[in-house]
């Protein structure tokens, strides 16, 4: 008997300083060099106004179209854990070993139905979100991170290769070489993937930060661009994407 409660205690003990550990840490980003870094711009477009037009004796709900920028606040799975992206071992729906409630919580806040994801970093097309058909809560992470790993598969288009000047092609060229393993594979050519020269840690920043301005430009060091991701991301639920529709509602 006092074996088997040393063993426990024992146990009790490392799980206490495991979850020490984790605590102390929680906060801390993991350290990833900035040319690693594949570093994405979110909009959001308040899509819609709702109007109520009197027409006779009957109301009738119309809608306008608005396109202003949404300011929001990314979830920290996309803004702060710099996931590693690797199509040769990841499936498209590959979830980054991350627990399900965080996979299907809202990508941005406010939660948004849709949401367009663009890089400054050679990448060549902006990727459209869409939330999934079962999501309560507009585009989730779990949306987000799929739409990267289908995006960046597909084939380079004639015109997207147009528009690079030589060096450029060269660098694509390098990284596509370096990135196939196979004959089958270069015989293919290069993918989207291939734009990003490497980068392969992904980092989504808003576009249109919570304070209503635009982030710096590319340009500028990324610990200006993080300055903005010290707001905190709200909890969410559906109720919370209800709020955020009664909101467009009533604006003018």
């Amino acid at each position: 008997m006092v074996c088997v409660l040393r063993h426990h205690r024992e146990e009790r003990e490392e799980l206490n300083a495991s979850l020490t550990a984790a605590l102390l840490h929680e906060d801390e980003e993991p350290k990833v060099l900035d040319e690693a870094k594949l570093i994405f711009y979110a909009e959001a477009e308040l899509g819609v106004r709702y109007l109520f037009l009197e027409l006779g004796r009957s109301t009738k709900l119309a809608t306008v179209t608005q396109g202003e920028l949404v300011p929001l606040v990314l979830h920290p799975v996309l803004a702060k854990y710099l996931l590693e992206l690797d199509i040769a071992t990841q499936a498209v729906d590959y979830d980054y070993d991350l627990p399900n409630e965080e996979l299907t919580s809202p990508a941005v806040h406010p939660p948004m139905p849709l949401i367009r994801l663009e890089s400054h970093q050679g990448y060549p097309q902006i990727i459209t979100v869409q939330a999934s058909n079962d999501s309560l809560v507009g585009v989730n992470v779990q949306d987000v991170l799929r739409a990267i790993q289908e995006d960046v598969r597909k084939l380079s288009r004639r015109r997207e290769w147009t528009k690079l000047n030589a060096e450029d092609r060269a660098a694509v060229d390098d990284a596509f070489r370096e990135r196939c393993n196979t004959e089958e594979e270069l015989a293919q050519g290069p993918c989207r993937v291939d734009y990003l020269r490497g980068r392969n840690r992904i980092q989504i920043l808003p576009k249109l930060s919570p304070d209503g301005e635009m982030l710096p430009a590319p340009g500028a060091p990324v610990e200006d661009l993080t300055e903005h991701l010290s707001v905190t991301f709200p909890g969410s639920s559906f109720f919370s994407y209800v709020h955020f529709l009664i909101l467009c509602i009533g604006m003018n």
